[in-house]
């Protein structure tokens, strides 16, 4: 009987032994998954901010290439403009000169 007794309390103590094993398990594969989740949430933020900054990058890249189109049309529209007074100044000139030339007559 005593025997039994001892090997009731070994089998007890094993099994309790088991569980307390089995908890400290659970609660490791608990942590591991926190970890890994905030590890994960992580590099979706940094993700998350790199495409943020590319887009950024994109945007201002665009506005640049915006800005030097409107000065490149506007120092056209110049050009013209100037080519169109030059030809209104040569034409007045040529004018007069025939008026003169006529008065001379």
């Amino acid at each position: 009987q005593r025997q039994q007794q001892a090997a009731a309390v070994a089998k007890a103590l094993a099994e309790q032994q088991a569980q307390q094993e089995e908890v400290q398990r659970q609660q490791q594969a608990a942590a591991a998954a926190v970890e890994a989740a905030k590890a994960q949430a992580e590099q979706q933020e940094q993700q998350q901010a790199a495409a943020a900054e590319a887009a950024k990058v994109q945007a201002e890249q665009q506005e640049r290439e915006r800005q030097q189109r409107a000065q490149e049309e506007e120092a056209q529209r110049q050009q013209q403009a100037a080519a169109v007074a030059k030809a209104l100044a040569e034409q007045q000139a040529q004018q007069e000169e025939v008026q003169r030339q006529q008065q001379a007559a």
